[in-house]
């Protein structure tokens, strides 16, 4: 009887772990302390599934409106694909030092803060971001992700790359820029990609102009690293030719007829001239000033002002001088414009195919 006694209370206790167990891998975890390490491990959010054996939180396919306020301290991989997250604030991970996976995949982003990855995430191998709604992206937004090995940005509206952005990246072996709205980058925007094998750039309305000389050279360079088929859209000589396969003597920029083509700020070379207007965004063949201007404020207009893509106020009071005279593309847009000075500038714009001075307050 004794032995009988023994046998079944072991098998009650095999039992009850097992059932903590099971507890432990498919429920949310209860906010508690480590009393070895004192770390403390918040609970899963209610939003979404923990499984704290393969440190997975899986959020997806939840109607998310927003990415949760806390994760467990321990997690590794963050599923948030599937919702319908608009924005992401700033520190939206931090302390997350094992975090090594975000999926954001198949959500309606069109904001991210500048700190939306910053606060201790430098294990973060993964980013998945595309199929958003992202035309901008902030130049610092990727500055403490050194360790990230593949960064997903395809399938978004992206209309312009700081130079910057990817200056970081050292570790990055995988970017997929595949399917949005780019028409040029700037000379060296890859420059700091020490380890990149792969870069898609298919299905983007290139301007194969000589803004993007650079960029046949890069990848004459790299043969191997764009393999998505990247072609021109622009000018109609080169539409439909894949990047990789062009004639340097086909990258041209018309020559426009101004004492401009022929400063020392260019040496009569045919590349864009003359530096980025302060407070925009300049890649390739595109002058992006769109939602810009000072980086404090300084209009009694702006109750709540809100920053631009490199940090400025959205009120830009009237067109810069300084745009490059070769560029293709210049947006303006959403600004406090109210007049159009007379100097010059258009005429100098031989290549201009696009000035965008929507959401202006220029008056008749």
């Amino acid at each position: 009887q004794q032995q009988q006694q023994q046998q079944q209370q072991q098998q009650q206790q095999q039992k009850q772990q097992q059932q903590h167990i099971s507890y432990l891998t498919t429920t949310n975890v209860g906010e508690s302390n480590d009393e070895q390490g004192g770390q403390e491990f918040y609970s899963c959010p209610v939003e979404c599934h923990c499984n704290t054996i393969a440190h997975i939180a899986d959020c997806s396919d939840r109607n998310l409106t927003r990415v949760p306020a806390r994760f467990p301290k321990d997690i590794k991989r963050i599923r948030l694909e599937r919702n319908n997250i608009t924005e992401i604030g700033p520190y939206a991970f931090q302390g997350l030092k094992r975090l090594q996976r975000i999926d954001l995949s198949n959500n309606n982003l069109y904001k991210i803060d500048p700190l939306a990855f910053s606060g201790g995430i430098q294990a973060l191998n993964t980013l998945i971001l595309f199929n958003n709604k992202l035309e901008h992206l902030p130049v610092n937004v990727f500055s403490e992700l050194s360790n990230l090995q593949i960064l997903l940005l395809n399938a978004n509206s992206l209309q312009t790359i700081h130079k910057d952005l990817f200056q970081s990246l050292t570790n990055l072996y995988l970017l997929s820029l595949y399917d949005n709205n780019i028409v040029g980058l700037a000379s060296g925007t890859f420059d700091s990609l020490k380890s990149v094998r792969t870069i898609h750039l298919g299905k983007n309305p290139l301007n194969c102009d000589c803004n993007l000389r650079w960029l046949v050279d890069y990848f004459e360079a790299n043969p191997s690293v764009e393999t998505s088929e990247a072609r021109c859209e622009l000018p109609t000589r080169s539409q439909g030719k894949r990047l990789t396969q062009l004639n340097k003597a086909e990258l041209k920029c018309q020559e426009p007829n101004t004492a401009a083509s022929k400063s020392p700020t260019n040496g009569g070379d045919q590349s864009a001239t003359g530096s980025c207007p302060a407070g925009c965004v300049c890649t390739g063949s595109t002058v992006d000033c769109s939602r810009m201007g000072p980086s404090s404020s300084q209009s009694s207009e702006a109750a709540s002002p809100s920053l631009g893509p490199s940090g400025g106020l959205y009120e830009l009071p009237d067109v810069p001088d300084d745009v490059p005279v070769y560029v293709a593309r210049v947006h303006i847009n959403d600004n406090r414009i109210k007049r159009i000075r007379q100097t010059g500038l258009f005429k100098k714009l031989a290549n201009s195919q696009k000035l965008d001075l929507g959401n202006n307050k220029i008056a008749d």
